[in-house]
């Protein structure tokens, strides 16, 4: 997945610069998560296996690797927010707007309350994230016009959440999956981080066109 990727971001050459950074700016999280077991050899993130699953939350448990997970994250969570920018549906536009706000409030919350510090907020704030991205990929495949990849994208992310919640509905049985959560949990943020890159990616391709983001090319420079 991840060499998919970064080929998809090596194919953006005729993307305009802004768009360009969107797709490198992607790699970033995305390379994070996936290596996290090896940053363990060097001491940078705690044990993930400190006792039934491995998890993101038990290897970004320490302030420095908490603190560049949220710095990695910060634009991909900001891009977000411009695919319902480009679509004009009434009131699915408004379900869309809000499942996104749940889900990247309780992201917030949960990089705040760490399983270290607050374990029952940390899970209460994995189970509302898990909950409104199901929620918002859903929305996403009902009315959204996609390329099939994409598709396949949102179907995927959809089942990666749901098989998280079973996988936590195990774990109360004493059933661990050892490295299948984490694994999980790195295909789904993989998903949410660059379904609206490749969108973005698609339609310029498509349309010979740029999606119009309503970040300015000088907010982009800033960043």
């Amino acid at each position: 997945m991840i060499i998919y990727l970064i080929m998809v971001t090596i194919s953006c050459g005729t993307l305009p610069r802004e768009k360009k950074y969107i797709m490198f700016a992607s790699i970033l999280p995305t390379l994070y998560i996936w290596s996290l077991p090896l940053l363990q050899l060097s001491g940078f993130t705690e044990d993930g296996d400190q006792g039934g699953e491995v998890t993101i939350s038990k290897y970004i448990s320490n302030s420095h690797a908490t603190g560049l997970m949220a710095s990695v994250f910060y634009y991909p969570c900001l891009i977000m927010w411009e695919y319902p920018q480009h679509k004009s549906y009434n009131w699915y536009k408004s379900c869309q707007f809000y499942s996104l706000l749940v889900f990247q409030l309780s992201f917030g919350l949960f990089l705040t309350f760490t399983t270290t510090w607050k374990p029952l907020l940390h899970s209460i704030s994995v189970a509302i994230f898990s909950i409104a991205a199901i929620t918002h990929f859903g929305l996403l495949l009902k009315k959204g016009h996609h390329q099939e990849k994409l598709k396949y994208l949102l179907v995927g992310g959809i089942l990666g959440f749901l098989i998280l919640c079973l996988f936590t509905i195990l774990a109360n049985y004493q059933i661990t999956v050892s490295y299948a959560f984490w694994f999980f949990e790195c295909v789904c943020l993989t998903i949410m981080i660059w379904f609206t890159p490749l969108e973005i990616l698609y339609h310029y391709k498509q349309h010979n066109a740029p999606i119009k983001l309503s970040i300015s090319n000088n907010e982009i420079a800033s960043v």
